[in-house]
């Protein structure tokens, strides 16, 4: 499947990486947001378990933090979104479910609770949005993958130092 960059007159170049960072400066900011509202609700309602794993610091650091975003953005993005987006090439909405189907697989497989469901959902519509527009900014999936690994890997981490429960 071929991608094109949206045409910056020329200035895309000395724009790209302020547009791309951004994109990732704001998605993080609305998923911490998103993430504070959630562990309220979560406290208020006595939900327990919200992102509890068994392993020690270096290992949550490694492995959740670092490790499973990756192979999360490899499946989700690189693979799952790709497919729906191939399957619905022809469809002037392409990406619009895309977005939709990969963030509904992307919560289901972070099932503790029907919060934590929804809260990765949401998580899944940024994550995929701004896949979407890595794609069309720059044509590259490499950048688009990036731009969401770096979102990913920065929230998992904020989360585990904010709440240490992830």
């Amino acid at each position: 499947m071929e991608y094109r960059a949206v045409d910056s007159g020329g200035l895309q170049s000395q724009y790209l990486k302020i547009d791309l960072w951004i994109v990732c400066t704001i998605s993080l900011v609305i998923k911490i947001i998103l993430s504070f509202i959630f562990h309220l609700i979560a406290e208020t309602l006595g939900i327990k378990g919200i992102g509890t794993h068994d392993f020690n610091v270096l290992e949550t650091i490694i492995f959740i933090c670092v490790i499973g975003p990756l192979i999360e953005a490899v499946i989700v993005q690189l693979l799952v979104f790709e497919l729906f987006a191939y399957m619905l090439r022809n469809n002037s909405r392409k990406y619009v479910w895309s977005i939709f189907a990969t963030s509904l697989l992307f919560s289901l497989t972070h099932y503790d609770s029907f919060l934590h469901v929804a809260l990765t959902f949401l998580s899944g519509l940024i994550y995929s949005g701004c896949y979407v527009f890595g794609l069309l900014k720059t044509g590259r999936r490499s950048i688009a993958f990036l731009l969401v690994a770096i979102i990913h890997i920065s929230y998992n981490l904020s989360e585990f130092l904010f709440y240490g429960d992830y």
